[in-house]
C-alpha cells in the first residue's frame, strides 16, 4: 500500500482564505481582524489557496499547521530555511 502525500498549510493561511473565502471579507477587513498588511493577506491567500488546490490535484491529504506561515518566514530568514507546503 502507498503512503498518502500530506500538503500542509499554516494556520494563518487557513484563517486568510476562512476569513475572505468563506466569511467573504476584502482583503483589508480581513488584515485588520488579523492585525498583519494587506499585502500580507495577499501572499497568505495566494499560498495557502495554492497548497490547498495542489493537495486536490495530487489525491493528497492536507492538514492544517497550528505554527503560522509569518511566523515560520521571520525564523527561517535567520536560519536560512525556507517555508514547504508539501511534504512527502
Amino acid at each position: 500500500m502507498s503512503e498518502i502525500a500530506l500538503y500542509t498549510v499554516g494556520i494563518d493561511e487557513f484563517e486568510a482564505m476562512r476569513l475572505c473565502d468563506h466569511d467573504g471579507m476584502s482583503q483589508i477587513e480581513a488584515a485588520e481582524r488579523m492585525r498583519v498588511s494587506r499585502g500580507t493577506v495577499q501572499r497568505l491567500l495566494e499560498r495557502g489557496r495554492k497548497t490547498v488546490l495542489e493537495a486536490i490535484l495530487a489525491n493528497a491529504a492536507l492538514a492544517v499547521s497550528q505554527t503560522p506561515v509569518v511566523e515560520t518566514e521571520r525564523l527561517s530568514s535567520t536560519t536560512g530555511d525556507a517555508h514547504e507546503g508539501a511534504q512527502a
